[in-house]
């Protein structure tokens, strides 16, 4: 953990510099990308799509969120996830919900910008030691990025949503 710890604000400074992988003697270190936080790419035009994967021996889920300008706000939906969970040797489905809207605050902005960074920093390939691999598409117009966190800590996904839809709103 303290070594990963310590990696991070590498994987970080070098995906700022360059959007190549950085390699350190034979050990690949680093896969990186784009650092432009897509929500600031939105335009009336065009829709953020962050697309989440997350893959494991006993469980599989996905869900999708849709960001977008709607005159001076920001709106996002949340889509209903899908996938199962093994327990006792029997796929038990996720429960079915209803898409749920959202206005986002400057406040809640800063919070998926800050998850986009975060995505990026826990993209890195050494990143690992989990049976579980979640996934992160950040879709806009005609560019995709992909990110990937195979360490089973940061959960940054499912931190998001409990943030912007707190059971207090």
């Amino acid at each position: 953990m303290k070594l990963l710890l310590l990696l991070m604000p590498l994987c970080f400074v070098v995906s700022v510099a360059t959007s190549q992988s950085y390699k350190s003697g034979d050990t690949s270190v680093v896969t990186l990308i784009d650092t432009t936080d897509f929500i600031d790419s939105l335009t009336f035009k065009n829709s953020l799509y962050i697309n989440f994967t997350s893959t494991g021996c006993f469980d599989y889920f996905s869900r999708k969120l849709k960001i977008f300008k709607q005159g001076q706000n920001y709106k996002l939906l949340l889509y209903p996830g899908k996938g199962y969970r093994l327990f006792d040797g029997k796929k038990i489905l996720v429960k079915k919900e209803s898409i749920k809207e959202l206005v986002l605050t400057s406040e809640e902005i800063n919070q998926i910008r800050d998850f986009e960074k975060e995505a990026k920093i826990y993209n890195c390939e050494m990143n690992c030691g989990c049976t579980t691999t979640d996934i992160y598409e950040f879709r806009i117009n005609n560019s995709t990025k992909k990110c990937s966190d195979s360490g089973c800590y940061w959960h940054g996904f499912n931190k998001l949503i409990k943030k912007l839809f707190e059971v207090s709103k």
